[in-house]
């Protein structure tokens, strides 16, 4: 396991090295949410995964999401995908993440329930249901 200042650093360099790319393709994009990677719930409580998977985002006015966090496996995950939205509080995330250990880049969904707590800070609730199935918490701030 990493040290945790190791750990931190790593996200960052790779919060900051998505966002960036990202805003060089497309420069008329603007971001539009930090999103606050929290704490997860693994339903297959043996298996002894991470629940503290801390990490940041970029929501982009066009529903394009990047970031990083630290995986249920300990590793750093990068990850940059679309997300669909049905209502304003339900939506389907649909991208790719890095860091586990089937491939290096692996195709990723995640359903993301959006509860609003304050005009800018939201509680996203993503399921993701492989491994048991996993519910995180993330918190965003719309800026």
């Amino acid at each position: 396991m990493k040290p945790r200042t190791v750990l931190w650093i790593d996200l960052v360099t790779a919060f900051v090295a998505g966002a960036f790319l990202y805003t060089l393709l497309f420069p008329q994009a603007r971001a539009a949410e930090l999103i606050l990677h929290g704490s997860s719930y693994h339903f297959d409580t043996a298996a002894g995964y991470n629940n503290q998977n801390s990490g940041l985002g970029w929501v982009f006015d066009n529903n394009v999401v990047v970031g990083a966090y630290e995986n249920s496996i300990q590793h750093t995950s990068v990850y940059a995908g679309y997300i669909a939205r049905a209502t304003k509080h339900i939506g389907l995330l649909a991208g790719f993440v890095t860091g586990y250990d089937k491939m290096p880049v692996q195709p990723a969904a995640v359903l993301i329930i959006t509860v609003p707590v304050t005009k800018r800070w939201l509680a996203h609730f993503n399921v993701v249901p492989i491994d048991g199935g996993v519910i995180n918490l993330a918190l965003g701030y719309r800026i």
